[in-house]
């Protein structure tokens, strides 16, 4: 049934349109939700692939042969301040213009970071790109979030968070899959190994740009029909909404969630990488094992993503966020246990990292969802997304020295510590603010 009358599948809009089990907002059609599928499908994959492409350029380009986790934790941060400055901004913005040219603008800031990237021939033209990449970084992702809570209805939100969690985990395997062995290729074809990271580089930055023209086009234009606020109180609403106990702790949330994530993306690709140049095997193929790693966590959440999309839409967001934290907390400790990275026995260990972080990513995202309200939604998941840059200023920075003065899991286990303690803040929210279940699923 895709239609009916307003309202009579208690607090369902069934005017609006429906794709299987998620009922949409109203005024949101097919063709803006295959634009945001198509989003979510490229994004992240397009986002993670600096992570085995810095890995790459400092073992082939500079010829590094340590401090690499120093100076990529340098980087992160660099990145971090950059979103930080940037995310309010687009925030903002999109409240007041729409999504889809902020999310547009960030695509294509993402393709001009790699056009440049690969060219770099001193240190600070690294730098100058990520931050290039930060900025497109801190629009795609903010309005990536913004538009998987806009399109559904608050009945649905935990199973388009997870439907679009699952497109992100099949972009990010998929996309790292193939283009980790694409420098090799181009390398048996003859080409030198700086001239084959351009070359990929380069596809990368012209899918992003397509993708750009894609959500610039595709995607609902305007903005959430409720009366706007002005600049001026969408400029407020980030920080006075976090006076509200459950928003305040899904800002709390949103610190180690981002965390998790970069701290996935970053480090097991760092880890392979180092520990494949300390077996004397080469750039392309170490920095590949590595990427391999993180395939392995991205694919175990990609598995857990149905799990955690059923447990926020029937249970209280607040308590699913603890559980998710503490499952997040126990598999980062975990690291610990790891010694050779390639060894397959500690490939679970991996796997585990990615169903904790998803854990904790989803649970958050479902509760700044159902706390932020729809006509300042843009301007809160900017304060969101804010605190998430935090944590990875702080996470990358220490972690980066962690990697190198203490051991490749330090980065890890300062990620459980931080889930740890958001843990025990969801269960003191739980019990002192719980806020509303979820209404029960009543399409039969």
């Amino acid at each position: 049934m895709a239609r009916g009358d307003r309202g009579n599948m208690k607090g369902i809009d069934t005017t609006a349109k429906r794709f299987g089990p998620i009922w949409l907002a109203p005024d949101v059609n097919y063709i803006h939700l295959s634009a945001f599928f198509y989003a979510s499908l490229v994004t992240i994959g397009m986002l993670t692939f600096v992570n085995f492409g810095q890995t790459y350029l400092l073992r082939e380009n500079f010829g590094m042969t340590g401090g690499e986790g120093t100076l990529i934790g340098l980087m992160t941060v660099a990145g971090e301040l950059t979103i930080m400055l940037t995310v309010g901004m687009y925030g903002i913005l999109c409240d007041r213009i729409g999504r889809r040219p902020v999310y547009a603008l960030g695509m294509i800031l993402m393709g001009l970071s790699y056009i440049i990237y690969p060219l770099a021939s001193v240190i600070w033209v690294l730098f100058l790109a990520r931050v290039i990449y930060a900025a497109g970084v801190s629009a795609a992702t903010g309005m990536l979030g913004t538009v998987m809570n806009d399109y559904p209805q608050e009945q649905s939100r935990g199973k388009m968070i997870a439907l679009s969690g699952m497109l992100l985990g099949i972009g990010a395997v998929a996309a790292n899959g193939y283009f980790r062995n694409l420098p090799t290729r181009f390398i048996e074809s003859g080409l030198d190994s700086i001239t084959a990271g351009q070359y990929t580089f380069w596809i990368i930055a012209a899918i992003c740009i397509v993708s750009g023209i894609v959500v610039g086009i595709g995607l609902k234009p305007g903005t959430p029909h409720q009366e706007r606020p002005s600049l001026r109180e969408l400029a407020k609403s980030g920080f006075t909404e976090a006076a509200k106990p459950r928003t305040g702790l899904s800002y709390a949330s949103a610190f180690v969630a981002r965390s998790d994530m970069v701290i996935i993306g970053t480090f097991t690709v760092l880890w392979g990488g180092v520990a494949g140049r300390e077996m004397g095997i080469g750039g392309a193929e170490s920095a590949a094992r590595g990427v391999l790693l993180f395939i392995v966590a991205q694919g175990a959440g990609l598995v857990w993503s149905p799990v955690m999309g059923y447990l926020v839409d029937r249970f209280n967001r607040v308590s699913v966020l603890a559980f998710g934290s503490f499952i997040s907390a126990a598999v980062f400790f975990t690291t610990l246990l790891v010694g050779d990275p390639f060894d397959n026995r500690y490939l679970p260990l991996f796997a585990l990292l990615g169903i904790g972080q998803i854990s904790v990513f989803y649970s958050s995202q479902a509760l700044i969802g159902q706390e932020a309200p729809a006509a300042k939604r843009g301007s809160v998941i900017g304060a969101f997304a804010t605190c998430g840059a935090v944590g990875i200023l702080i996470f990358s920075g220490i972690g980066g020295w962690l990697f190198d003065v203490w051991r490749p899991a330090g980065a890890f286990v300062l990620v459980g510590i931080g889930a740890t303690l958001l843990g025990i803040a969801a269960v003191i929210v739980r019990i002192r603010w719980p806020g509303p279940m979820p209404q029960e699923e009543l399409v039969k």
